[in-house]
């Protein structure tokens, strides 16, 4: 109590200060982003290196090899010759024959023919569809017209 007797604050005035909280402090103002630092060009040493950047952005340069011709193999084959596909083409033309040649090349292991076989065996999914196609359609065909014909012989 001797500090409030000594001093010149009333009890209002003390009663006040407690009641009231401080002020907040300010708000600092949050620090501006600082750009990532860019590298920075520099001259070639050498004018065939052209201008890069600075050493720890450059990258060792590789001497190129050279390419070694690939030798053709199961999976890389020389391409069939387009008179080697006329053949093909003419002996497709060929009744009878076709079919024959058709599962002969199609599931045949002759090396370097690759493409001939799947191109025979894709010339016989289409065959098999094909036929399927015809033969459900000479079936409703043939049902619809037997329906037909009884229907006139019953008038």
């Amino acid at each position: 109590m001797n500090d409030i007797e000594n001093s010149n604050v009333t009890p209002e005035q003390e009663s006040a200060a407690q009641a009231t909280p401080a002020p907040a402090p300010a708000p600092q103002p949050a620090p501006a982003p600082q750009p990532a630092p860019q590298p920075t060009p520099i001259a070639p040493q050498n004018p065939q290196q052209g201008y890069g950047y600075q050493a720890s952005y450059q990258q060792p340069v590789q001497p190129i090899q050279p390419v070694q011709p690939v030798q053709p193999t199961v999976e890389n084959e020389p391409p069939m010759r387009v008179r080697d596909w006329l053949l093909v083409i003419f002996l497709m033309s060929i009744p009878c024959i076709n079919l024959i040649l058709l599962f002969v090349w199609g599931f045949s292991d002759a090396p370097g023919k690759k493409s001939r076989a799947n191109y025979c065996k894709a010339q016989l999914l289409w065959t098999a569809i094909m036929a399927g196609v015809s033969l459900l359609s000479t079936l409703l065909l043939g049902g619809l017209f037997a329906s037909l014909f009884e229907m006139i012989a019953n008038m």
